[in-house]
């Protein structure tokens, strides 16, 4: 029959469109593919707004440009990733071809995972979701502020290193990504030239 996300329940703890949920994994596979989950530690995350736009459209041109620039990748939007003990769905997640068997869940350590900032996430992309990433050896985490910024994290020994920024001033660069080939970021493409301004 499945889980069902109708009625609040009291334990349930509901912030800026997101709630959070006390499940099993079990529990949590039965959910509705809408709204989307994620799961941490026990505990569902439910946003129940849908997408904003700009955010759509933001995916839309990140994973153009993906297509354009890489070489020899798989590019999917909001594919579930199963890291540790979490299941996470990123805006967008660049992986080698053919390295999961699974036809649900990535397991395996992601090229680039881009996280669209949005105000109902925003502190869980930048903060919960970093250290994750980090820890399951994904190559580059893109933040992407619709209000007129990106940065892209490179994971060294060290933890997160910077590796290329744009924004209103500093309109180009330049994101390797070892043979897949090299990533052009223009402010413009990716914002528009009325973005920022």
């Amino acid at each position: 029959m499945g889980y069902t996300l109708a009625a609040p329940k009291p334990d349930d703890v509901a912030t800026d469109g997101v709630i959070r949920r006390q499940m099993s994994w079990e529990q949590y596979l039965e959910l509705p593919t809408a709204p989307r989950a994620e799961w941490v530690d026990g505990e569902a995350i439910i946003m129940m707004a849908p997408a904003r736009r700009e955010h759509i459209d933001m995916a839309q041109k990140l994973e153009m440009l993906f297509y354009h620039e890489l070489a020899n990748v798989k590019i999917y939007r909001e594919a579930g990733y199963h890291i540790n003990d979490s299941a996470r769905v990123p805006d967008l997640l660049v992986v080698e071809p053919d390295q999961d068997n699974d036809p649900v869940w990535i397991t395996s350590k992601p090229l680039i995972i881009v996280e669209i900032l949005s105000p109902s996430t925003r502190a869980i992309d930048l903060f919960e979701k970093s250290d994750e990433y980090l820890s399951g050896g994904v190559e580059q985490y893109w933040i992407v502020d619709p209000a007129g910024w990106l940065i892209v994290r490179a994971n060294t020994a060290n933890g997160w290193q910077l590796l290329a920024a744009i924004d209103s001033e500093n309109r180009e660069a330049q994101v390797p990504l070892g043979s897949h080939g090299n990533i052009a970021l223009s402010y413009d493409t990716i914002f528009g030239s009325s973005a920022g301004k």
